[in-house]
């Protein structure tokens, strides 16, 4: 091995004409490679003397150094084709080390890319990366590396964006200070690795159903998605548009259009979920403040949905916009998919349509069928592959599935004869051999697996003679509030579908940080020689040991005792346990119709919680310090409140029963689980509108009979309790918010407030003296109560006392540091634009005592930079926005951290490595500034804004709105978007009576933004 020194450095080496993927392949590199060792390595050309390593990145026509190596022997000619590459270490020159990165292609290269930094310890998963801790590999390096050190007399003292002090010392929530880390020294490492996939369609199918899926991503939640995407080195993102859902569930997403009117605009409505409308298999509406037990802090806007829903059904051409919006943004993901070597598929059930034209179309007509697909074209003229489903209930025989499939291939081969038909269903393999005899042969078969991924025979049958795509499922959709580990069940199954010779394995799922293991399992396996297996004992060893200890310094006793624990858990869980699971509240909310088997559930829960508790005892710093551990803990701790509130409350008699029946448990754990958007979906589900009442205005379809139980309770009552009672620390004392019970509102008067010690030594005693109006209390104290709230009728009769919350109120408030919320954010970004940066503060204290910044700097440089954070102008009062200015991203890449503050407490996010950008050139060529910007009130005092479209490439007009006149654009101020074509905006949200400022930009589909407005 070759250990770089102090006055040494790697170079990075990519041909001046390099491809886009090639340049990111090094990018990539210097950005990781960064954070394993704190040399901030340059990009350039082979450096003419010394003997300081480098890295060559390309093949031997884009790169004269691998060229060097192929015509000296050191290098085959060629790497794999198409998406192999080989990664060897050799010498040039002399003693100078070199670490080739040689692909079949440009894509080829970049997986080659990650693979390397799969050698260093790094791994790749769906919602995050994993990064070994950063260990001195020789004791001879420069101590301490000045990680977010600002304090040297050498920086301006006056320039009010440096930081002034270290935010990422060792602070009061215990996480190690990054000061004390030294830099890693760059070892060169003896390897020579030939690697090609061994399957050729790779990839995921993220459903479009519940909000614990991607129907609530924005554009760069599908940017960030396909990044992952990319590191596993898979090469296809296929996405669902219901579009008439089944008979009985009209279910129609915005990303196709089954007809149009002559001046083409849609004949029937389609949407985008939110938390508040659309909602399908039985969710009930929910705002952030219906969410129970404080649950609500954790969304960052008052409703939880994508950017492509909001600010809809305010619009003058509501219907179309709702279109528009979605089109324009899967638009935008096509093209960055695409120069990343992503396929994006977008499938649509052909047997179907909208329960708005089933008395006038016929889904099967050719003119219907072909005009659908012809919108899909039109829209969508990327796209290589369009997929048509038979529907869940297919009622369609498969002769005219087969009519159907021929009908669309051959209007494509006319039509669009680069684009590709995909065939899909639901576990229909037995249609296989009529199908295959009926529709030719260019057309690909495709259908979703059984659950437990049986292999049928029909696969390798079809796979003989036509390109095949299986798609096992990876998540069972009715138990997305469980957890669904299925690596032992796949070390059976892949290899048997990979010896089919199936040419493409997309995994269908919803969620991300819970299917992290499933993704990682399938990736690998996709790679994997014919006729060998990934051991699941040895996956789940190396997956324990990188999430919980850093692959380089893990324990065998770790590594270990994590496998036990995860294999337990796959036990527990849906794939493993017979009957178990796949009825948690995303499909049946909680289900008190009877679940016998709830308790044993529980139980079952209980055990592999233990497993996990001895998991960390052998980690150090245990389940406080390692956020892995900390997850699976707290989903375990759900789990059990769960099912055992289910076996409770069939039997409950009393309002007081449901107070015990561990509801509230429940939803503090799912709080602590949520690490990504998908969880903030699952909150949603779970904690909204179920908790202690019932909305007569649920829809139809509701399964949760909770409200009988709750109607029974309160039904003799003359006045109703209250419910959701939140109470928060302040520095004086504590502050309660609480509300009416839903639909009982007009027979409450006033409330009363309790409060008694929380050690039990006293009894409630009546603060309020008359019943309070408002919905709120303030009381200044200082210790450790708890409260609880009752309601007060009009004939003075009040109701049983609400549940008990408690608080460490004023200056005994000694609790935990703030949690900070920082979703999962892409990681490349385009030069020129400002890149945004948003995190939830979350705590016992009052939302005023909040606050937070962002420190920042280039890759390289020694001094961070300050910018205070603030809340949006439409979002909630504990997530905190701000950008790191475009002047920053340059071709170095930048760092950043937010340091969150509660009034009393520093909390530094993420805790150990900073989180990074790669930032690429700006592709797109300059666009014209909106002109003519103007803002009038209509009938309602909504204000709506015009303009005169810009010049260039414009895809879409971003609207910002403040307080005050000529306000810079940027997160704090960003409403939402429009499409190009549209040149007005109706904000709905404005208050009547106050005054607004507008500010109008054209962006790019890179995202390069115009002069403001």
């Amino acid at each position: 091995m070759y250990v770089t020194r102090e006055g040494t450095e790697a170079v990075i080496v990519v041909g001046e004409h390099a491809h886009e993927r090639e340049r990111l392949a090094a990018a990539e590199l210097r950005r990781y490679l960064y954070h394993l060792t704190g040399q901030a390595m340059e990009i350039g050309p082979y450096p003419d003397d010394g003997t300081d390593p480098v890295l060559a990145v390309g093949d031997r026509n884009s790169n004269a150094v691998i060229a060097a190596l192929v015509e000296a022997g050191a290098l085959p000619p060629e790497a794999p084709a198409p998406e192999g590459y080989v990664i060897r270490t050799a010498t040039l020159a002399g003693p100078r080390p070199v670490i080739a990165v040689m692909g079949g292609s440009s894509l080829g290269t970049l997986y080659g890319a990650y693979r390397l930094l799969e050698e260093y310890g790094v791994r790749f998963l769906l919602s995050r990366d994993v990064l070994p801790p950063r260990v001195p590999a020789d004791p001879d390096l420069a101590a301490d590396y000045p990680d977010l050190a600002a304090d040297d007399p050498d920086v301006a003292a006056d320039d009010p964006d440096v930081a002034a002090d270290r935010p990422n010392r060792s602070d009061s929530a215990g996480q190690p200070g990054a000061e004390a880390v030294r830099p890693a020294a760059f070892v060169v490492r003896d390897l020579d690795l030939t690697e090609q996939p061994a399957v050729a369609r790779r990839g995921l199918l993220p459903w479009h159903d519940f909000r614990g899926g991607p129907s609530a991503y924005s554009l760069e939640d599908f940017q960030r998605y396909v990044n992952q995407l990319v590191k596993l080195r898979m090469n296809t993102l296929v996405l669902h548009c219901y579009q008439g859902g089944y008979p009985g569930e009209d279910i129609n997403e915005p990303f196709a259009c089954v007809a149009r009117d002559e001046d083409g605009h849609a004949r029937y409505d389609a949407w985008l979920d939110t938390s508040v409308d659309h909602q399908r298999w039985g969710l009930a509406a929910s705002r952030a403040d219906d969410l129970a037990f404080g649950a609500g802090d954790l969304l960052p806007f008052d409703v939880l949905g994508s950017d492509a829903a909001r600010d809809v059904a305010s619009q003058p051409d509501a219907r179309d916009h709702a279109y528009a919006k979605a089109a324009t943004m899967l638009r935008q993901v096509i093209a960055y998919a695409r120069e990343r070597g992503v396929e994006v598929v977008l499938g649509t059930d052909f047997d179907i349509v909208p329960e708005a034209l089933r008395d006038e179309l016929d889904p099967l007509d050719p003119a219907v069928l072909t005009g659908r697909v012809d919108d899909i074209l039109d829209t969508y003229p990327d796209l290589s592959h369009v997929q048509l489903y038979f529907s869940e209930v297919n009622e369609v025989s498969t002769a005219d599935g087969a009519k159907a499939y021929t009908i669309v291939r051959d209007h494509l081969a006319k039509r669009a004869p680069q684009v590709r038909l995909v065939t899909g269903s639901w576990f229909q393999e037995e249609r296989f051999p009529e199908l295959a005899a009926a529709v030719p042969g260019d057309v690909v078969f495709s259908t979703l697996m059984p659950h437990d991924m049986t292999v049928r025979p029909e696969w390798a049958q079809v796979a003989a003679d036509r390109e095949a795509w299986a798609v096992p499922w990876l998540e069972f959709g009715g138990g997305l509030s469980e957890p669904q580990l299925a690596v032992e069940l796949m070390e059976r199954r892949l290899p048997e579908l990979r010896a089919t010779g199936v040419h493409g394995v997309i995994g269908i799922l919803w969620r991300e940080r819970a299917a992290d293991a499933n993704v990682a399992y399938l990736a690998r396996d996709l790679w994997q020689a014919p006729g060998t297996v990934v051991p699941a004992e040895g996956f789940y060893r190396d997956f324990a040991a990188a999430t919980l200890a850093g692959t380089e310094a893990a324990s065998a006793d770790v590594a270990d005792a994590g496998a036990a624990a995860l294999s337990a858990l796959e036990a527990a869980g849906v794939y493993g346990f017979a009957g178990g699971g796949m009825k948690t509240s995303e499909f049946h909310g909680w289900g008190f119709a009877g679940e016998p088997g709830a308790s044993e559930y529980a139980e079952r829960y209980a055990r592999v919680r233990t497993e996990f508790e001895h998991l960390a005892a052998l980690v150090p710093g245990g389940a406080e310090g390692n956020d892995e551990l900390a997850y699976w803990l707290a989903f375990l701790r759900w789990l059990e409140s769960y099912w055992t509130a289910r076996a409770i409350v069939p039997g409950a008699t009393t309002w007081a029963d449901l107070h015990g029946s561990g509801f509230r448990e429940a939803i503090v754990a799912y709080q602590d689980m949520v690490r990504d958007l998908p969880g903030l979906g699952g909150l949603v589900s779970a904690a909204g509108g179920r908790w202690y009442f019932g909305d007569p205005a649920w829809p139809r379809c509701v399964k949760d009979p909770l409200r009988s139980y709750q109607d029974t309770f309160v039904a003799g009552l003359p006045v109703a309790p209250p419910i959701d009672v939140v109470v928060r620390s302040t520095p004086d004392g504590a502050a309660l918010t609480w509300k009416a019970y839903p639909g009982r509102e007009d027979e409450v008067v006033g409330f009363h407030v309790d409060r008694a010690p929380e050690d039990g030594s006293e009894q409630f005693v009546r603060l309020t003296g008359e019943p309070v109006k408002d919905q709120a209390y303030d009381d200044e104290v200082s210790g450790h109560y708890r409260y609880r709230v009752t309601a007060v009728g009009t004939a003075g009769s009040e109701s049983p006392p609400s549940c008990v919350e408690s608080v460490q109120a004023g200056d005994a408030d000694d609790t935990p540091p703030p949690r900070v919320l920082l979703l999962p954010a892409r990681d490349q970004a385009y030069a020129g634009a400002a890149f945004p940066v948003s995190a939830t503060v979350l705590g016992s204290r009052v939302a005023s005592e909040l606050s937070a910044h962002l420190r920042y700097r280039i890759i390289g440089e020694r001094d961070w930079h300050k910018v205070a954070m603030c809340p949006n102008v439409r979002g909630r009062a504990r997530t905190f926005v701000a950008a790191m200015p475009a002047w920053a991203l340059t071709e170095r890449g930048v760092e950043y951290v937010v340091v969150a503050s509660d009034g009393r407490h520093e909390t530094v996010a993420p805790s150990g490595v900073p989180r990074s950008v790669t930032v690429l050139p700006q592709p797109d060529p300059p666009v014209g500034v909106p002109q003519n910007v103007t803002v009038t009130v209509d009938d309602t005092r909504a204000r709506v804004v015009t303009w005169e479209p810009a010049s260039g490439p414009v895809a879409a007009y971003r609207i910002y709105r403040g307080a005050t006149q000529g306000l810079p654009p940027g997160p704090d101020t960003y409403l939402t978007y429009v499409t190009a074509d549209c040149q007005v905006f109706r904000d709905a949200t404005a208050l009547p009576h106050a005054s607004y400022s507008y500010t109008v930009v054209a962006v790019t589909t890179h995202g390069r933004t115009s002069a403001v407005s």
